[in-house]
């Protein structure tokens, strides 16, 4: 999973499973997320923040396991 910015700026949410990587976006109050788009793929990788001044790369097999990486 990643928070990542959409072509507007706002965020989405990146979701990888072993089915693909499912997109949300912030929805009103009441919906919550809604879905805006799927992508069937084998592998996916998502960067975000770490802390620190660490990035993490999360990448997701078509097995649907998740690895971790740290990047200084």
């Amino acid at each position: 999973m990643a928070m990542l910015k959409g072509k507007d700026g706002k965020p989405v949410l990146a979701v990888g499973t072993k089915f693909g990587v499912h997109l949300f976006a912030a929805g009103s109050s009441k919906a919550g997320f809604k879905k805006i788009g799927c992508q069937a793929m084998s592998v996916a990788a998502f960067a975000g923040p770490g802390g620190k001044n660490r990035d993490r790369v999360y990448i997701v097999d078509g097995s649907g396991k998740v690895s971790v990486l740290a990047v200084k």
